[in-house]
């Protein structure tokens, strides 16, 4: 039997406090979607919510059907995803994600796409951004309310 290794790095990122309730839903998102049995990883979690956006808008193969508009969606208050209102979200919240280059270049590409938008209050979009974008959307995709352009 051949053994296939995977290269892996880890990265931390200091996300907003919300993807603290925005990965758990993330997660029962990506079992319900996929192969996953269960306690599925951020990365796992981020690359469905990668997934569910890319079949919702089309792939860059196929003329888009719909595209998501992230400035509505970041506007939308965390309540809207199912964060107490009295939950702060002020602060940050450190992950650890131990994943494939490959899915650093998607999560990469996808905050450069968000880069171009300009949302406001945001002087630059960083990765932790665009997970939260990544993991806002794909809930959105699934609870029907997603705003789109």
């Amino acid at each position: 039997m051949q053994r296939i290794i995977v290269n892996r790095v880890q990265r931390g990122y200091q996300c907003a406090r919300e993807c603290q309730y925005l990965f758990p839903v993330a997660s029962e998102l990506a079992v319900m979607n996929g192969d996953i049995v269960s306690n599925p990883s951020a990365a796992t979690c981020i690359a469905n919510a990668l997934d569910v956006i890319d079949r919702f808008e089309g792939t860059p193969a196929e003329e888009p059907t719909r595209q998501i508009d992230y400035k509505e969606l970041m506007a939308m208050p965390p309540e809207r995803f199912g964060v107490p209102e009295t939950f702060s979200c002020g602060t940050r919240y450190g992950i650890t994600i131990r994943a494939t280059p490959a899915f650093y270049q998607r999560l990469k590409r996808f905050t450069d796409d968000l880069a171009r938008i300009d949302f406001t209050g945001v002087k630059v979009v960083y990765t932790n951004f665009a997970i939260r974008a990544a993991l806002r959307a794909a809930i959105a995709i699934y609870k029907g309310f997603c705003p789109i352009v």
